[in-house]
Order: structure tokens, then C-alpha cells, then sequence
């Protein structure tokens, strides 16, 4: 079986997601299975968990420029300096923000759909729920692909992700299954 593992963006040591996604691709690999690790940005250079990835032998792609996700970053610095500088306004910065990734996101659908023409999985594995998370399960979607996505965090929206959530939720429907860890 080919599956192609899904995220938007390896975040770091702190991640379980990032942690389940590898293990299940490696071991997947290691097991028979033709497996990759598909991510809307790029990881950092020395990530600890793409060297997992090659050493497994799983392949790795990015789908967003390292210059996009570098601009990106930077805007997020700012709106971020700028919410602590002008706080009665930092709710509509952060609205507007999350806007802003949200359709940003949305540009890489058609990039997004070539690649799984092209590579032609029999299974898309998505893990969290982010603005990447929503894009990459529309263009399976679109693509005729299956898709399995899989929840990971806490079995609540955190205060002030009401509006991500909602987003997301929205393309719950076109997964063919949907997991979860929690209730």
C-alpha cells in the first residue's frame, strides 16, 4: 500500500503529532509499505526528524518555496510584536492574520493535486488541524484520493481557535475516515 503521510509544517521537539507521523511512515516502510512525508513548508535544515525520515528511507516533499515559508515566518513575527504593542487592536491583527495563512494556504490546492497526480498514493494520512491540514485534504478530495485524518490533540478547542476549528471542521466530511486518541 502507498501512503503518503500529511502536514503542514514539522513544529519542533514539542510536536506528537510530528513524532506519530514519522514513526508511523518509518515503521510503515520498514513493514513493507511504500510510505512519504508530504509537507506544505519545508523543514529546517538539520531537522531531527526528517534525518529519521531518510534513514527510514521514507521521502520527504515540500510543496511551498523555503522563501515563502521564510516570508511567512517574518510576517508572523510581526503581527505577533505588533499584538503586544497594540492590544486593544491584537484581536482583529489575529483575526485577520489567521485569515490571511487560511487563503494563503489555499494557493498551493492546484500544486497540491499535480502532486498527487502525479505520485498517485492510495492514501493521504493527515494529522492536525491547521490551515495546511484543511488544503491538503481538499485536494485529495478533488484528486479522488482517500483520506484518513487523524486527531492528536486535546478533545477541546483552546480558547481563541474557534475560528481555526471551525474552518477545519468544515472539511471533516470530505475524509473518508476520521481518528482520534481522545474523545
Amino acid at each position: 500500500m502507498k501512503i503518503l503521510f500529511c502536514k503542514n509544517s514539522f513544529a519542533g521537539p514539542i510536536s506528537g503529532a510530528d513524532e506519530i507521523a514519522v514513526t508511523y511512515a518509518v515503521e510503515l516502510k520498514a513493514a513493507g509499505h511504500s510510505t512519504g512525508m508530504l509537507l506544505v513548508h519545508p523543514p529546517a535544515t538539520g531537522d531531527p526528524l526528517v534525518a529519521r525520515l531518510r534513514a527510514g528511507e521514507v521521502p520527504v516533499s515540500t510543496l511551498a518555496s523555503p522563501a515563502f515559508s521564510v516570508s511567512l515566518g517574518a510576517a508572523r513575527k510581526l503581527a505577533i510584536r505588533t499584538m503586544r504593542a497594540c492590544s486593544p487592536a491584537s484581536q482583529l491583527i489575529l483575526t485577520k492574520s489567521r485569515n490571511l495563512v487560511f487563503d494563503l494556504m489555499q494557493r498551493y490546492h492546484d500544486s497540491c493535486c499535480e502532486y498527487l497526480r502525479r505520485t498517485r498514493p492510495d492514501v493521504l494520512h493527515v494529522l492536525t488541524p491547521d490551515p495546511g491540514a484543511v488544503m491538503l485534504i481538499r485536494a485529495a478530495h478533488t484528486t479522488g484520493v482517500p483520506v484518513v485524518y487523524q486527531e492528536v490533540g486535546i478533545p477541546f478547542h483552546p480558547p481563541g481557535f474557534e475560528e481555526v476549528y471551525e474552518r477545519f471542521v468544515s472539511v471533516l466530511p470530505l475524509s473518508t475516515e476520521d481518528t482520534a486518541l481522545s474523545r
